[in-house]
């Protein structure tokens, strides 16, 4: 169905930075919507339960002094909430589980071809985030039931033998989790050493496997998955076979480059080309925001949406 209105404003993404972008749009009074494949905020809900986040509430907020929790940082379902509640309070324009299929330039506007419809707009937010598929090993029994590429909560895994792949701290965060509930726990990283994660998980990981609760081997690449164990290969040579239940594949995710490419953006190493100034593409009127960006963190990508409205305005 065609909405035959031409809107000034179409945002794609209601993560924080699509949020902060409608928000900003709303207060400019420009026209807008904004639609999103799944969840408001559907990057946060793909956390951990009860995971405590590294940004501070002044750095997650959408309007200065409008984040208040409990401690120095918040926990997962705290900045969701917070997120959802600054939606519905400040009634933002958010279609969800309305996915972004195509966006067509027509001479002086964009046709936004959706899920569920059609929108005209005079400019174009990209906000859709990094999260959208798992790296992968690809090796032979990868697409094992036994194999996850998130971790949601520990619980279920209580007492079974878990290899946890990656040197991250979603990897360290997992392995600490499954650790708590008593779970016979193995790290496997490619490099000689941790040097990605933040203290705040390096010291009580490290210190875990100095005290021999947590097994870690250095220089290895996963060989095989089988129903019962895996194959570790040591990079100066040799293999080793560990008894196993469940794996967790923590290697980080790429972001939906098909989509960026087949709405006609240029990428070049792995990311989206675009004037880092002014956020737009070569596309004229089309501005990628957010985590899709070279910026990665929240306090950074909720600055985008303000900044490019106010280029939007003076135009």
């Amino acid at each position: 169905m065609l909405n035959s209105e031409i809107l000034d404003l179409i945002i794609v993404g209601a993560g924080p930075a699509g949020l902060g972008a409608a928000y900003a749009a709303k207060k400019q009074g420009l026209s807008y919507r904004v639609l999103e494949a799944g969840k408001i905020v559907n990057t946060v809900y793909e956390f951990p339960y009860n995971k405590t986040l590294f940004s501070t509430p002044d750095e997650l907020e959408i309007e200065k002094g409008s984040f208040l929790c409990h401690d120095k940082h918040p926990t997962r379902e705290e900045t969701i909430a917070y997120y959802i509640n600054f939606a519905r309070e400040y009634q933002l324009e958010i279609e969800t589980y309305n996915r972004v299929i195509d966006i067509i330039r027509q001479g002086d506007h964009f046709e936004i071809h959706s899920e569920k419809g059609i929108h005209l707009c005079r400019y174009v937010i990209v906000c859709i985030g990094v999260n959208a598929i798992p790296r992968r090993l690809g090796v032979p029994g990868e697409d094992l039931p036994k194999v996850s590429y998130r971790f949601w909560k520990a619980d279920p895994y209580r007492h079974k033998k878990i290899l946890v792949v990656g040197g991250g701290d979603s990897a360290l965060e997992t392995a600490l989790s499954l650790w708590q509930v008593e779970a016979d726990i193995s790290l496997s990283y490619r490099r000689a050493r941790l040097i990605r994660p933040q203290k705040i998980n390096l010291i009580p990981f490290s210190e875990k496997v100095e005290a021999g609760l947590i097994k870690v081997f250095f220089e290895t690449l996963v060989k095989e998955i089988r129903p019962y164990s895996v194959i570790l290969q040591r990079k100066k040579g040799g293999e080793e076979e560990l008894i196993n239940d469940f794996i967790f594949l923590m290697l980080g995710t790429e972001p939906a480059l098909d989509f960026i490419a087949r709405i006609g953006i240029e990428i070049k190493d792995r990311y989206p080309l675009y004037t880092e100034e002014t956020f737009e593409t070569q596309i004229k009127g089309l501005y990628l925001g957010g985590h899709i960006t070279k910026q990665r963190f929240i306090k950074n990508a909720l600055t985008h949406g303000p900044r490019i409205i106010a280029n939007l305005a003076m135009r």
